[in-house]
């Protein structure tokens, strides 16, 4: 959602295949499509509108000051006060907390194995 999404409308197209075209064509396709949408990198609005459209699943669940506490942390982001990940990390705790079978497997909320992360990673505690 966060990359081109005409470009991600076109592979939905081309999987449900309508013309009943054969696989390899089906495949180069995709492939051609999938380049084209992964060319650029997101647009900041655009991670914006995925961090929305997330944050929705949760709206009947969480009181007004979580609420709150989220559109201040968005805004935040939204002028750059804050990294991605402070809002995201919002968002995967209310994920794992409310279980959300469709938002836990989306890697926009985990991009790296944690294995890969460390705190140096972010300019902070860093030695020396």
């Amino acid at each position: 959602m966060a990359y081109n999404q005409k470009e991600l409308r076109e592979l939905g197209r081309i999987v449900a295949n309508p013309n009943r075209l054969p696989f390899d064509e089906v495949v180069a396709g995709y492939e051609t499509h999938l380049h084209a949408a992964l060319a650029r990198l997101p647009r900041y609005t655009s991670v914006i509108n995925v961090l929305e459209h997330a944050a929705g699943y949760f709206s009947k669940q969480l009181n007004k000051n979580e609420k709150a506490y989220y559109r201040e942390t968005l805004e935040r982001y939204r002028i750059r006060q804050i990294p991605l990940s402070a809002v995201s990390s919002i968002l995967r705790a209310w994920i794992v907390r409310f279980d959300e079978d469709y938002l836990m497997p989306q890697l926009f909320f985990t991009p790296y194995p944690e294995a890969l992360m460390s705190l140096s990673d972010s300019g902070k505690g860093r030695q020396g």
